[in-house]
C-alpha cells in the first residue's frame, strides 16, 4: 500500500539531475580542454549513473501509482509519453550535426546518426559527437523492457526477476572477462541493464508503506553518509569490474534516501530552485553539452558555457516543452474518444 504522502511529484530528483548533467560536462570539459584535470573524468561515470538511479526509481515508482489508482497500465499511453518526451529534442541535435556536416564541418556521418535514431549507440561504435547517445539508447531499451515486464509479469515476479538479474549480470560480465582475458564491453546492453534493476527493486519495496518507514530508519543520515564516503574511495580504488558492481547498488540508494528524507538539509540543498531549474533542462543540456565541451571549440569555458545553457534552454522550452504537451493531449484525446464510443454503445444497447 502506498503512504498518503506520496505522489507524483517526487522530491530532491530534479536537483539530482542537475549534479549528474554537471559531472558529465566536468568530465568532457577536462578530457577536451584541461588534461591536467584529467583526474576529473571519473565524474562523469557518476553522473550517468546517478540519471540511471533516477530513472530507474522514478518510472517504476510512476508505473505503480498509475497500478494503484486505475488498476491497471497503460503501455501505450507510457511509450506515447516517452515518444514525445524523448525523441523531439535528440531528433533536433542529431538534425543540427546531419546540417552541419552538409556544410563542410564533418560532425558525423548517415551510420552514426541510424545508429542512434534505432538505438543501438551502446552496442555499436558512433563518433564523438553522438558517443554519449550510448546511455541514451542503453536507456530506451530499458523503457522498452521494464513496464512490459511489470506489466505482464506483476510486482512480484518483477521484483524476482530484477533481484536474479542484480546476481546473473555482473557474474556474466566476471565470465566474459575471465574467458576472452578483457573488460567486459562496458556498454553493451547484456553487461549494463542491471544498472536499472536496482532502483526499480527499490521502488517496488518502498511502495509499501510498512517498507517505506522501515528504509527510512535504515538510511539515515550517518549510514547515508557513511555510504557515500565508501563509494567514493571505492571509485579510485577498486578495480573497473568490482566497481561497477558495487556502484549498482550504492549509488541509486543515496539518489532514493533523500527522497525518503526529504527533510534533510541536503535534500533541501536538492529542492533550491536553480538545481531544480537545471535538472529540468538536464536532458537538453545532456544531448548539446558534447558540442560545446569538444576540441572544435576553442572560445574561453565561461563563453561555451553560456552558449550551451542557452542552447539547452531554448531546446528545453521551445522542442522540449511543446512535444510533451503534445504527447499528453494525444492521450487526452484518445482517452476521451474512448469514453464517447463506450457510451455510445452502452446507449445503443
Amino acid at each position: 500500500m502506498r503512504p498518503p504522502a506520496q505522489s507524483r511529484f517526487i522530491p530532491t530528483l530534479d536537483g539530482w539531475r542537475a549534479l549528474a548533467v554537471v559531472m558529465v560536462i566536468i568530465c568532457h570539459e577536462c578530457l577536451e580542454h584541461n588534461p591536467g584535470f584529467a583526474w576529473m573524468a571519473p565524474l562523469g561515470a557518476v553522473g550517468v549513473r546517478i540519471f540511471f538511479g533516477i530513472s530507474g526509481y522514478l518510472i517504476c515508482t510512476l508505473l505503480l501509482i498509475e497500478w494503484e489508482a486505475t488498476s491497471r497500465i497503460s503501455l501505450k499511453n507510457f511509450y506515447v509519453r516517452r515518444v514525445f518526451r524523448i525523441l523531439p529534442p535528440a531528433l533536433a541535435y542529431l538534425s543540427f550535426l546531419a546540417l552541419a556536416t552538409m556544410l563542410g564541418w564533418n560532425l558525423v556521418n548517415r551510420s552514426s546518426i541510424l545508429t542512434c535514431i534505432f538505438l543501438m549507440a551502446n552496442n555499436l561504435s558512433v563518433g564523438y559527437f553522438v558517443n554519449h547517445f550510448w546511455s541514451l539508447s542503453l536507456e530506451e531499451q530499458f523503457y522498452l523492457l521494464w513496464p512490459a515486464l511489470l506489466v505482464y509479469a506483476g510486482k512480484v515476479r518483477s521484483a524476482r526477476f530484477a533481484a536474479i538479474a542484480l546476481i546473473l549480470v555482473p557474474l556474466w560480465r566476471f565470465l566474459y572477462t575471465w574467458v576472452h582475458h578483457a573488460p567486459a564491453p562496458a556498454n553493451r546492453s547484456d553487461m549494463t541493464l542491471d544498472v536499472f534493476f536496482a532502483p526499480c527493486l527499490m521502488a517496488i519495496i518502498f511502495f509499501d508503506s510498512r517498507n517505506r518507514e522501515r528504509a527510512q530508519r535504515m538510511l539515515s543520515f550517518k549510514a547515508v553518509s557513511l555510504l557515500a564516503v565508501v563509494a567514493g574511495i571505492e571509485f579510485f580504488i577498486l578495480a573497473p569490474q568490482v566497481r561497477k558492481l558495487l556502484f549498482t547498488m550504492m549509488v541509486p540508494a543515496i539518489v532514493v534516501s533523500t527522497v525518503l528524507h526529504p527533510e534533510w538539509r541536503i535534500s533541501r540543498l536538492l529542492e533550491l530552485q536553480s538545481l531544480k531549474w537545471v535538472g529540468r533542462i538536464s536532458y537538453s543540456l545532456y544531448l548539446w553539452q558534447q558540442l560545446f565541451t569538444s576540441h572544435l571549440l576553442a572560445q574561453p569555458f565561461a563563453i561555451r558555457m553560456l552558449a550551451l545553457f542557452a542552447t539547452a534552454a531554448a531546446s528545453y522550452y521551445i522542442i522540449e516543452q511543446p512535444s510533451i504537451r503534445l504527447g499528453r493531449n494525444l492521450i487526452a484525446q484518445t482517452q476521451t474518444q474512448a469514453h464517447i464510443h463506450s457510451a455510445t454503445l452502452q446507449t445503443s444497447g
